[in-house]
Parts: structure tokens; sequence; C-alpha cells
């Protein structure tokens, strides 16, 4: 793997490079990261090593961590992401596709090495470092809420986070503060997982029972009856399982191949819907495996 650039800014530093950013834009704190984003990353095709998040990781069943070798083909500057081509990987057992969407610009870091050598990569390197270390040690969940980010705020956290890892702040209570930190964005992000539903017509794309049980929580809280809650399943996903009743709603689909002897089919009723829509029920037996 090409060796990435180093970022070696004491804290004061860092204080000052943000000021000077932050005072030449207004808005919350992620519009104001998407203003400078736009306005000093607009290039595009420089390399970058991707240290995939452990999400990410487990979505593709890859083992955290991972460090792949990709080139930017496009920058988001609204969403602070990238769309990247994958390059190389570390080994042959790592599968990714060949082109992700919506990679975080924090989880990547350009390389000393570049195949253009018309792209700045220092300076891209030095604001996306930037870009890091504030989501990673400034930022709070409510600050998007805020309608101004002041460079007040920006200096209080800094001191802050210089009290918290310097001593100043005595280690029982440091930790409990950055616990409470982590807390809160891990709420923060439940809620924005969550905020979807509150849409006119929702649409969930599935998990494990303890994502349905929060969202079952949260629909008899939040949720009227005036909402629609959609469950997406691929074909494959939903012959796997042994459903009580299963809806089809459309007259053009394709059953995945596979052996006859799994298919037992039994109780099957159609009706026509008054717009022409096809619905199969189909109730099947408990206790019997390969049941569909």
């Amino acid at each position: 793997m090409p060796a990435a650039y180093p970022f070696n800014k004491s804290d004061n530093e860092i204080l000052r490079d943000l000021l000077l950013m932050f005072s030449s834009s207004q808005g919350t704190a992620k519009e104001q990261w998407s203003i400078l984003t736009e306005t000093l990353i607009n290039q595009v095709g420089w390399d970058a090593l991707w240290k995939l998040s452990k999400e990410f990781c487990k979505k593709f069943d890859e083992r955290y961590p991972c460090v792949v070798f990709v080139s930017v083909t496009s920058v988001n500057s609204e969403e602070l992401s990238a769309n990247v081509e994958v390059l190389s990987v570390p080994h042959k057992d790592v599968t990714l596709p060949e082109y992700v969407m919506d990679v975080p610009l924090i989880e990547l870091w350009p390389t000393l090495k570049q195949k253009d050598e018309c792209v700045n990569a220092e300076e891209i390197s030095e604001f996306i470092h930037l870009q890091r270390y504030f989501f990673e040690n400034l930022w709070m969940p409510w600050d998007d809420q805020e309608k101004e980010f002041s460079l007040n705020t920006i200096e209080n956290r800094m001191q802050l986070h210089i009290e918290l890892n310097n001593g100043t702040i005595p280690n029982c209570v440091a930790r409990e503060i950055i616990q409470l930190r982590e807390n809160a964005i891990n709420v923060h992000e439940k809620i924005q997982e969550l905020d979807p539903l509150c849409d006119d017509d929702a649409l969930w794309k599935g998990g494990d029972v303890s994502s349905f049980e929060a969202v079952s929580s949260f629909l008899k809280t939040h949720v009227s009856n005036e909402f629609a809650l959609k469950f997406m399943v691929s074909f494959e996903d939903a012959l796997a399982l042994e459903p009580d009743e299963v809806f089809v709603c459309s007259d053009n689909y394709e059953v995945p191949e596979m052996p006859l002897s799994q298919l037992s089919i039994r109780g099957l009723r159609q009706r026509l819907h008054n717009n022409g829509t096809l619905y199969t029920r189909h109730r099947s037996m408990r206790g019997r495996k390969n049941s569909y």
C-alpha cells in the first residue's frame, strides 16, 4: 500500500486553522463544512487510502481493520462524502465492489504519490485531517440543529478537549464526560435511522429482530394510521423464511432456481384488488421446515 500524508500539527495549530476556516462562512457546523468542501476539494481523480469503518466491514463480512487503495471519482460536498473506485485490496480474500458510493471523506487518507501530478493532494489531505479532527473530537450531535456555529464554540470545545487529555480534568471525570459524549452520538445516530419513518410514506429496508423491535416501539408513539410502512425483502430471503402470510403485489416476478423438494405450497388463495393488483395469501404450517 502507498504511504499517506502525515498530520503532525499541534492542538494550537489546529485551533488556529479551524478558526480561520470557520471565520469565512456561516450556518450550522455541517453547512459550513459543506461550503468549505465545495471550495477546497474541487478536484477528482486523487488517490487515497480508505480505512473501512466497522459498519462497512460488517456489511461485507470483512475483517476489521481493513485498508484499501482507492481513487476518488466524485465528491459530494453537501454530504461530506465521495464516490470511489477500488484500485487494490490488502489481500485476495477481501472482496469489495469495484465502485463504492458515499464514502465519508474522513475515512479517506490521500497518498503521497498520485497518478495525476496536477492534483494538490497535500492541500486535500490537510483539509480532510482538520475535518476528521473536528468530527472525532469537537463535534456534538446537537450542533447541526443550531442555526449558527460560532467561533467561540470551537474555542471552548478545543479547550475542553485539551483539558480532557492533558490531565487538567481528573481521569474519572474525564472518562465520564467522554462517555456522555459517546452516548449522545449513539442516540443521535439512532434518531437519524428512525427519522425517515416520519415521512408521509416511510420505507424500512429490514433488519434483525432488535431493529424491528426498535422500529415498532417508535411507531407506537410517533406514527398514526395515516402513515405507511413498507418492508423490503428479496425473494431469496423470503423463501428462506416460514411466514404466516406472504403477499405478492406484482404480476411480474421470478422465483430463483431451487430443488422442487424444497417447495411445499399449501393453502393458496388469491383475490383481485380493486386496482387490478393480485394479492396471493399463503399460510404455512408450523414446525415444518422448507415450507413456503
